[in-house]
């Protein structure tokens, strides 16, 4: 998976204000921080972010076609098309899990809540982190705009302010997957990367959900960016949850498969398109990965 996107980058402050009191007579009202969580929540709930699918994610799944069931294909085919990207963009939200879910939607996530000074004093204000992840196409000011829309629905006393100091940025610009160097990252991919059985595996762009350090090389690439890892992650074996977890690593074979893959991808660079297509047909032919020993 190449991501040829990555989404961008906001944190937003909600302030919640009551009038506070003593824990012993809670308010009746609803203006309680409780109550004004509650409502917030609720309004977050009834008014999502909108659901969007676009490039690269109809580019993933157009590069996916060849590798899904019979059924799939028609449907993915037509992915482009206005109708049945609605489609497909519901139900990745709705049934598709949280990883799928993320690739259509601008998340906010509740992150840090700090409120309260005593057990039994009520709070007179609750200060709310959310932490947003942008479609590409999206700026940090159009999630501020969500939370105060969901503020005025929700009819609660609050004040939404987005974070500033380097802490936010848009999504990224798309970089397109029919180009050069997609097609040359893809063959030293599938060179040194091969199955059990010897087939090389699909490489197809997507979009990062994360952050990464591209953002600052972006300007200097005319081209786009691609964004991509070579190692391998077995998401049965747990290894998606070692990510920023405790004891997190890389296999040791990943790892020099992984210096094969930006060695050969710079070999395929400094040649000629004649070399690209060489490359893929003896790789092709041979059923094994490139040699390479580090």
């Amino acid at each position: 998976m190449v991501g040829m996107a990555e989404k961008g980058y906001a944190t937003v402050e909600v302030t919640l204000r009551s009038p506070g009191g003593h824990s012993s007579m809670p308010h009746t009202d609803g203006s309680d921080i409780a109550d004004q969580l509650w409502h917030l929540g609720t309004a977050l709930k009834l008014h999502p972010t909108r659901t969007q699918l676009q490039s690269p994610v109809t580019d993933m799944l157009t590069h996916l076609v060849p590798y899904t069931s019979v059924w799939m294909r028609p449907l993915l085919k037509l992915v482009e098309q206005r109708p049945v990207r609605w489609l497909v963009g519901q139900l990745f939200r709705s049934f598709g899990g949280r990883e799928v879910a993320a690739m259509v939607t601008t998340t906010l996530a509740l992150t840090r809540i700090r409120a309260g000074v005593a057990d039994n004093v009520l709070p007179q204000e609750a200060v709310l982190m959310y932490n947003i992840r942008l479609l590409p196409g999206q700026a940090p000011i159009d999630a501020t705009e969500h939370l105060q829309r969901a503020v005025k629905f929700a009819g609660v006393n609050a004040d939404v302010r987005l974070v500033e100091g380097g802490s936010s940025w848009p999504g990224s610009n798309v970089t397109s997957p029919n180009g050069r160097l997609f097609q040359l990252l893809r063959t030293a991919i599938q060179e040194t990367w091969r199955f059990d059985d010897g087939q090389p595996p699909a490489v197809v762009p997507f979009l990062v959900m994360g952050a990464t350090d591209s953002k600052h090389y972006a300007a200097l690439s005319h081209g786009g960016v691609m964004r991509f890892v070579p190692y391998a992650m077995n998401k049965t074996a747990g290894d998606l949850g070692l990510i920023h977890a405790t004891n997190e690593r890389v296999r040791a074979t990943s790892f020099s498969q992984g210096v094969c893959t930006y060695l050969r991808m710079m070999q395929l660079l400094a040649g000629s398109g004649s070399e690209l297509q060489s490359a893929s047909a003896s790789a092709s032919e041979s059923g094994s990965g490139s040699q390479c020993l580090v």
